[in-house]
């Protein structure tokens, strides 16, 4: 293991992640809910093949997105997604999406 972070393009779940962030902002917390449900599992398997203090730091973004979500803070939800957890999976400076918020 290199102890890298996955390359932008090698993280297959950003767009969903991304996408899930925004139908919480809009109102859908069911629906978006749902679908990290099954997201989460596949975030985890992911997160092997992060370095030691990549997995360290996932493990405090699942804690947060599971309290932001028994709080019904959607929005922290969001952003913690949208942020937290795809940093974890790109490299530092990688260019966001065009259209996605800076």
């Amino acid at each position: 293991m290199s102890g890298e972070k996955l390359p932008s393009e090698g993280w297959q779940h950003r767009a969903r992640v991304v996408e899930l962030a925004a139908l919480f902002r809009r109102g859908f917390a069911v629906e978006a809910a749902l679908a990290l449900t099954d997201l989460l599992p596949k975030v985890v398997a992911d997160g092997g093949r992060l370095d030691v203090r990549g997995q360290d730091e996932l493990q405090i973004v699942l804690k947060n997105l599971l309290a932001s979500q028994e709080r019904h803070d959607w929005l922290g939800l969001a952003d913690d997604l949208e942020y937290e957890l795809v940093s974890l999976f790109e490299p530092a400076g990688a260019e966001r999406a065009p259209g996605s918020a800076a």
